[in-house]
């Protein structure tokens, strides 16, 4: 099972696989940030299961627009992602407690999930991805694309990615459609492009900017203000803006609003 980071969550499930292969069905939760790779390691679990036993069948499923989600009884595995927005998960809990089934829940909304799905699972948090982890997920995004990097390189493609791996690898996947046409860049036309044509400094993007400016002037100021003043929706500064702008340690938020640090 290859999966770079999360170690403390890939080492105790490897120690599983062998007793899964055998019938033993469970319940995983994964839960943490979007973009932390909570779907990728569930079909990596996927993979390493169907290589030792291809005939094992799967579904993987999204809820509804009312928030259901159709269980295909005839398959074993069954991978459910976003499972917060699953309202009323009561009639999954026949098929948890059944047995006959093994579960990977996915979420990056864990305040919204009913407890009684919770305590049926093995919860993992997802954690913050160090520097050299990210490095090495760019690495090896560019190495499977017969690209080598300098290490220079990656380190600027890790200080725009906010620390998310999947920021990390869509940053790759644009510049690696440059690279495909004009060959690697050196450091200073690196920069140029991410600066100038993603349009990223320091991985803040324009709405960044935008909420970063006004706050910068208002000093404290509410969401419905920021919102209505940058003229950024609400859901959009919740959970695109605002939590990058907490990981760079920019803005503090408490009962007064909002704070430029």
């Amino acid at each position: 099972m290859k999966f770079i980071g999360q170690n403390h969550i890939v080492t105790e499930i490897a120690e599983y696989i062998p007793q899964i292969l055998q019938g033993t069905n469970l319940n995983l939760l994964f839960r943490g940030q979007s973009g932390y790779g909570k779907t990728t390691l569930a079909f990596n679990i996927l993979n390493t299961i169907l290589q030792y036993s291809p005939q094992t069948g799967y579904s993987y499923s999204l809820p509804n627009k009312d928030g259901f989600v159709e269980i295909n009884e005839n398959n074993r595995i069954q991978i459910v992602d976003e499972c917060h927005l699953i309202p009323h998960p009561e009639f999954l809990y026949p098929y948890m407690d059944s047995g006959r089934f093994f579960f990977i829940f996915c979420s990056n909304e864990a305040g919204e999930l009913k407890e009684p799905l919770v305590n049926r699972c093995i919860a993992f948090n997802f954690i913050n991805y160090t520097q050299e982890e990210l490095c090495s997920i760019i690495d090896e995004f560019f190495t499977k694309n017969s690209i080598k990097l300098p290490e220079t390189h990656l380190q600027l493609i890790y200080r725009n990615c906010n620390g998310v791996p999947r920021i990390a690898k869509n940053i790759s996947q644009r510049l690696l459609m440059i690279i495909m046409n004009k060959g690697i860049p050196d450091e200073t036309e690196l920069l140029r492009i991410i600066n100038e044509v993603f349009q990223l400094q320091d991985g803040l993007d324009y709405r960044h900017r935008t909420y970063i400016n006004f706050l910068q002037h208002a000093k404290v100021a509410s969401l419905d203000l920021i919102s209505y003043a940058t003229k950024l929706d609400k859901a959009t500064i919740l959970r695109e803006i605002e939590p990058v702008l907490i990981y760079k340690d920019l803005i503090s938020i408490s009962s007064r609003g909002r704070k430029w640090k």
